[in-house]
Formats: structure tokens, C-alpha cells, sequence
């Protein structure tokens, strides 16, 4: 789990909860607030990652498993 998603407006499920790996991305308007993840480290850090830096993935993209997480990672300068 990364932040709170108390005051989140929408939220996107990226994975299959079926198979118990996925991750719930919560938004609020268009900034990613928190993320709970399971089963799924890759989702945990990238996602830890994107709350601290303050991103606006598109939640489109995000919850499309074919796009790699690490393309949502912010970029360091």
C-alpha cells in the first residue's frame, strides 16, 4: 500500500484480480494519491515512486498491462 486513497475522486485496476496480482490506482482529478498492490512489487515501486513525485499518469495507459510500469516511473534529471 503507497498513500491514502481516502479522498480519491476515481481509481483504475491494472492486472487481473482473478489471479490475485494487480494493483488498485487511486486518482484524485488526475494526480495518482495511492496505490494498493498485490502480488505485484513491480506495481508497488513504481507507484511509490509516482505519489512521491506528485504524478498524473494517463489512467487509460496505466491500467493497460501490455504498457511496462517502468514507462510511468518519473524521470530523474
Amino acid at each position: 500500500m503507497v498513500g491514502l486513497s481516502a479522498n480519491a475522486t476515481s481509481h483504475i485496476t491494472r492486472g487481473d484480480p482473478a489471479q490475485r496480482r494487480f494493483a488498485l490506482y487511486y486518482f484524485q482529478d488526475d494526480r495518482l494519491i495511492a496505490c494498493d498492490a498485490v502480488n505485484s512489487p513491480p506495481d508497488f515501486m513504481a507507484a511509490k515512486a509516482m505519489v512521491l513525485a506528485g504524478a498524473c499518469p494517463d489512467p487509460v495507459r496505466l491500467a493497460d498491462p501490455a504498457i511496462p510500469i517502468k514507462e510511468f516511473m518519473p524521470r530523474k534529471n
